[in-house]
């Protein structure tokens, strides 16, 4: 199913007001066999503070890259449900740095497809659920305040 080479990019980014948080992000992609474009997309993140020392940053830097690497050596890449292909994303833009630094050709034309372990019958959550109830408390909302006006006849 999927080839035994790959490439990976690791980044870091600042978010929250102040930046006050410091998020670790390493992309791996390895082809599937018998293609040319189409890679099997995992991905690990971490979240700290950013109000750390640096040395403590960088303890958990060390300790999330090695954390991955290891979790990515014994990565059971058959324990799929189904896959999704990556939108216009913070984490598609990781994907396309790694194809960069792998000097890959032709990026535009990679398709990468990121692992799902949940069931695809449960992707959307309660969703259509809360679509309906919010659409009923609206409904509602409405009706009792064209009852509570008073219509002026003349």
């Amino acid at each position: 199913m999927v080839n035994n080479t790959g490439v990976s990019y690791l980044t870091e980014k600042t978010l929250g007001a102040r930046n006050r948080r410091l998020i670790f992000s390493l992309y791996f992609l390895t082809p599937f066999q018998n293609t040319d474009n189409i890679w099997y997309g995992v991905i690990y993140k971490k979240n700290i503070s950013n109000r750390m020392v640096a040395a403590a940053k960088k303890a958990k830097y060390k300790s999330f890259l090695d954390k991955s690497l290891k979790d990515f050596g014994s990565y059971d890449f058959q324990n799929v449900k189904y896959f999704g292909k990556l939108i216009y994303s913070d984490d598609r833009d990781g994907f396309i740095k790694a194809f960069k630094e792998a000097e890959v050709d032709t990026i535009e034309s990679q398709i990468v497809l990121v692992p799902k372990t949940n069931n695809f019958n449960n992707r959307l959550g309660n969703t259509v659920t809360w679509l309906f109830v919010s659409f009923g408390l609206v409904a509602l909302v409405v009706l009792v305040i064209i009852m509570t006006l008073k219509i002026k006849t003349s």
